[in-house]
């Protein structure tokens, strides 16, 4: 029998078993391991870490999913596939963990305090749907390469953004040396103004700003090519009525389209930027106050944006990330002739593009098959 301590204080043999049985799925070995370790250091008198150690168990029991099903395996394939095309130079983490939470975000789950240095062990992507394999839809997949880049920002040498630092610097000391209005309410506008565009574009790599999601999709059509593109445009359409509205995590589709564009054209898809630019071309037509907007222009104007894209440019480079071209769609066409085993998450993300572009009639058929394949042979 277990001692416990004063207000019933788990004992660190007790962490030890709650660890274990919160990672019992053989997919979850590497990190059972870390965390088992962890609880036997716990010394039993120091109340104050296994409290803390209790609660992140607690919180991390509320998402993670206990009992996989079949989708979870092919997530966690797709996950490592990708982390693999993106760790070329700075490695990723191998602990990249499918959570079901509602939608596409990279996230950092509830982490353990420690002992050492206190490292993050634990990553999380979160999907849309739920973890069945009937919610798996490979054409949104091109959004796995976006996530999980920004996992790779989160692990790159911050003076990598030295460019776009210093192209706000001179943006913000220009426009705050301007003369001040006479009028309290006009300079309380443009300091505010100015404020926002700082937040906005900040290139600070711990937390979610414009420069951040622009480099994410910069490199997911870098990696994913026209596939990106596809599913880029499949959500701008379901960007509704507020293409134009701008949010302190995430830019403007309408910028982030346009943007798109400018790259897609450097990178040869001139061809598959016709639908993207149509939809570009719709919402300043039926929107003409909202793109011509003073604040809206404040916030997407300038040179700070062709910066990021340049920046993001030469991190695709230097990061020696796998570039998609025509010549690696072409080798995809015969692969997807019939449903076969899939050597890679980039050859099932994109050639699932390629057959639905292609093939649209059998597409379904296809994926469905696909899937049920690549299952099979991750569990079997």
């Amino acid at each position: 029998m277990h001692r416990h301590q004063k207000g019933n204080v788990p004992s660190p043999e007790e962490l030890v078993a709650r660890v274990t049985d919160l990672f019992s799925d053989a997919c979850y070995e590497e990190i059972r391991e870390i965390m088992v370790e962890q609880a036997k250091l716990l010394e039993a008198q120091h109340t104050e870490g296994i409290l803390a150690f209790t609660k992140w168990a607690q919180s991390f029991e509320r998402i993670l999913v206990r009992k996989p099903g079949k989708r979870f395996h092919v997530d966690a394939w797709f996950a490592s596939g990708v982390a693999a095309d993106l760790g070329t130079v700075v490695p990723l983490s191998r602990t990249l963990i499918p959570f079901y939470l509602g939608e596409w975000a990279y996230f950092l789950p509830p982490q353990p305090r420690l002992k050492g240095n206190g490292s993050r062990l634990i990553y999380g992507i979160s999907f849309p749907g739920s973890d069945v394999l009937n919610d798996v839809h490979l054409l949104q997949y091109p959004w796995l390469y976006h996530e999980a880049t920004h996992h790779l920002l989160d692990r790159v040498d911050p003076q990598d953004f030295e460019p776009v630092r210093m192209a706000l610097a001179t943006v913000l000391r220009k426009e705050r040396g301007r003369t001040p209005s006479s009028s309290p309410e006009v300079r309380s506008i443009v300091t505010d103004r100015l404020n926002r565009y700082e937040r906005f574009w900040s290139p600070d790599i711990a937390i979610d700003n414009w420069t951040i999601e622009i480099v994410a999709d910069v490199i997911s059509l870098w990696t994913c090519g026209p596939a990106f593109l596809g599913a880029f445009r499949d959500e701008m359409e379901n960007a509704g009525n507020r293409p134009f509205e701008a949010h302190e995590t995430h830019p403007p589709f309408s910028l982030r389209a346009a943007l798109l564009i400018e790259v897609g054209e450097v990178l040869g898809w001139d061809e598959y930027l016709r639908s993207l630019r149509h939809v570009v071309r719709q919402w300043k037509h039926e929107r003409p106050e909202a793109s011509a907007h003073n604040d809206y222009a404040a916030m997407t104007g300038g040179d700070l944006p062709t910066v990021v894209l340049k920046t993001a440019l030469t991190l695709c480079r230097n990061l020696q990330l796998p570039r998609c071209t025509m010549e690696s769609i072409e080798g995809l066409r015969q692969w997807i002739a019939i449903p076969q085993s899939a050597d890679s998450a980039f050859q099932l993300i994109v050639g699932s593009w390629l057959k639905e572009h292609d093939q649209p009639d059998t597409f379904a058929s296809w994926e469905t098959s696909s899937l049920e394949l690549l299952q099979r042979e991750l569990t079997r």
